[in-house]
């Protein structure tokens, strides 16, 4: 019997590790970081059923609710010290490409609309590297993304550093 329990736990650790942490977000172990003010909102899609024939002169659509996460929260912006390095994901980071975006826990490959609160400025980005891991005096985090400085820019923020944003989970 404790053979078998050491081989389960052997394979919880390589399939965990495989998956670089996914289970974190898919919610299989509870996630780390909480984020402030989350909504749920039911957004209707058309989805088409099939491959119309010939014969028929209208597509047939089966109306289906997505949820879409919505939550407010900080963002801050990094550029400079890490242009050219690889990023969490692997890709090399580019401070003027304006999609690339860090989270602490959101997969890589996950697309955000990112709308900044003070100007309604808006921007899809994906997320490719992990952070921000600044910590405020409580010790809890303080920020919600970090965005290349490009799309820091098209937001309007760069020089103020910091902006309040809806961040809206599109995938």
């Amino acid at each position: 019997m404790k053979v078998f329990n050491a081989f389960c736990k052997t394979v919880i650790i390589i399939f965990y590790c495989y998956f670089g942490g996914r289970l974190l977000i898919d919610g299989i172990f509870p996630a780390q970081a909480e984020q402030p003010r989350v909504e749920t909102v039911a957004v209707k899609v058309a989805q088409t059923v099939g491959q119309p024939s010939a014969a028929k002169a209208k597509q047939v659509a089966v109306k289906k609710k997505a949820l879409v996460k919505v939550w407010y929260g900080i963002c801050s912006w990094y550029g400079p010290g890490f242009h050219g390095k690889l990023m969490a994901s692997g890709k090399a980071f580019d401070m003027n490409n304006p999609i690339h975006a860090a989270h602490r826990t959101l997969s890589f490959g996950t697309k955000l609309e990112i709308t900044n609160l003070a100007n309604q400025k808006k921007l899809v980005v994906t997320i490719l590297d992990r952070g921000p891991f600044t910590k405020n005096k409580q010790g809890k985090f303080s920020r919600d993304l970090d965005l290349s400085s490009a799309a820091a820019d098209l937001l309007g923020f760069k020089n103020a550093g910091l902006a309040e944003l809806k961040i809206t989970k599109l995938n």
